[in-house]
């Protein structure tokens, strides 16, 4: 069977995405999405690369430091699907990416 690999760039649109090729009859054993987050945390807003300033403590700071967290997370969604499938599921994706824009 072929596959169909798609690299997307947030959760919500990789859902949609999964969802669509699920309602052209490809089974859910056939379908895979998974993340390519790091588990050392986000890229930016995090304690390993700081975007803090030096300086004294207050109340708030964490919040003030690190509210603007960004994983940078993408997710990968891979169909194995037949021949016959094939047309509908790129249709699928293709209509979901649209309607994420």
């Amino acid at each position: 069977m072929p596959i169909i690999a798609r690299v997307i760039e947030t959760l919500s649109e990789a859902n949609a995405a999964r969802d669509a090729v699920l309602r052209c009859g490809v089974p859910p054993e056939c379908v895979s999405l998974w993340s390519q987050a790091d588990e050392a945390g986000g890229v930016r807003g995090n304690f390993l690369t700081g975007d803090c300033e030096t300086g004294r403590s207050e109340p708030d700071e964490y919040d003030r430091k690190f509210k603007d967290v960004d994983t940078g997370a993408r997710f990968t969604l891979s169909v194995s699907a037949s021949d016959e499938q094939m047309p509908s599921v790129e249709a699928a994706l293709a209509a979901s990416k649209r309607d994420g824009q």
